[in-house]
């Protein structure tokens, strides 16, 4: 281990310590001046041990003038992730991190573990959900690491935090609520000649996510051999943007049953009569699902129009998601295997499929009829939908 050497000078108002740092190729003298933020001598030469000792150690990291809540916020800049991950963590570091660190100063060379626990412990307090809280978590060790590796730090202390499983009771608070068939076909009925009927009846037949809605486009429906392929999702973050489905098994086909088919066709005829009716100002486009005038429908109009006609028509709050885990809830009872349901609901791995219980790409036809027949044998309403 080389033994450091240096001595102590006075700058300005305080000392600094001069780190003998040898010589370069030249047979220059090189050196290393660092403030001890101390204005007695004596002082200053016990900070100055100090620091040769973490040089010894390797230990030691030049100071840098900045809070933890600024790398944060710096760090975020920079990454390079999609853009709604991007603006998810981006939510998450404006909304919780800054402010909590803002107010407390911490210096990032000083941040501890025990400060980051606390944090999590807080935010778990104050109602957020421990897989929310991993996501906060995850942006800590991924933003020290970072400092790690640009020597700004020694370790990372995000290393040290653990988030605390929520109790049952919480969980149970927590659950996601689902509809019965018999709730989904009233919702259909009630629904009828609304805006956001197909959305609300592909969320509850077909199980697609949200952004797989808004993003499908009538070239995406085969109606000679009567199939729908997922192909694009549509989603807002700061902006509205398209992009490619969740993973490679989100990429799927689904063999449609006769009404399924029998409702796109004729709302493809209704959106030809509305195209003439508006004319120049009709906002001319692919989607499936959109307003009458052409536009399409935005994530936050499709939530805001569904709570609100739940509330006004006295169904059970829910949100367009959870007709999602409907109907994988529906299908574990009617027997339909759960590689099946995985295939069906595109999800990459059989863990998530089970977290919405309470294959290839192309979907088996004989699992879309189990779900069609589900519906079809429920009384008193005999006519799945009449459009």
């Amino acid at each position: 281990m080389p033994i450091m050497t240096g001595s102590v000078r006075k700058k300005g108002k305080y000392f600094h310590a001069i780190i003998e740092l040898g010589v370069d190729e030249h047979g220059k003298r090189m050196q290393k001046s660092i403030s001890t933020k101390c204005k007695n001598k004596t002082e200053a030469k016990i900070v100055l041990r100090e620091i040769l000792r973490q040089m010894e150690m390797k230990m030691y990291v030049d100071r840098v003038n900045k809070t933890f809540a600024q790398f944060i916020v710096e760090y975020i800049e920079r990454i390079d992730v999609e853009q709604t991950t991007y603006e998810g963590y981006l939510s998450i570091v404006n909304n919780h991190i800054v402010p909590y660190f803002n107010e407390k100063q911490t210096h990032l060379q000083d941040i501890e573990g025990s400060h980051l626990q606390e944090y999590i412990d807080i935010k778990l307090r104050n109602g957020l959900a421990s897989s929310t809280l991993n996501r906060h978590l995850s942006i800590f060790k991924c933003s020290l690491g970072y400092a790690v590796q640009k020597k700004l730090i020694l370790n990372n202390p995000a290393l040290e935090v653990d988030i605390p499983k929520q109790t049952k009771r919480n969980k149970k608070a927590k659950d996601k609520k689902t509809y019965k068939p018999e709730e989904i076909k009233k919702l259909w009925t009630a629904l009828e000649g609304n805006k956001i009927f197909t959305a609300v009846y592909l969320a509850s037949i077909l199980g697609l996510r949200r952004g797989e809605i808004l993003g499908l486009r009538w070239s995406d429906i085969d109606f000679e051999n009567g199939t729908l392929s997922i192909q694009n999702t549509r989603t807002k973050v700061s902006k509205t943007i398209e992009k490619g489905p969740k993973s490679d098994t989100s990429i799927r086909t689904f063999p449609l049953s006769a009404k399924i088919l029998e409702h796109l066709q004729k709302l493809k005829e209704k959106q030809k009569e509305d195209e003439e009716f508006y004319g120049n100002t009709y906002r001319i486009n692919d989607y499936v699902v959109k307003a009458q005038n052409g536009k399409p429908i935005s994530t936050a109009c499709l939530n805001e129009n569904f709570s609100k006609f739940l509330k006004e028509n006295g169904f059970e709050h829910i949100r367009l998601h959870d007709l999602r885990h409907s109907i994988a809830t529906i299908m574990v009872k009617h027997n339909i295997s759960l590689d099946d349901i995985q295939s069906f609901l595109g999800h990459a791995n059989l863990s998530t499929t089970l977290i919405y219980l309470h294959g290839s790409n192309k979907i088996k036809t004989a699992t879309t009829e189990k779900v069609q027949r589900i519906f079809d044998n429920l009384n008193p309403l005999e006519e799945l939908l009449e459009m």
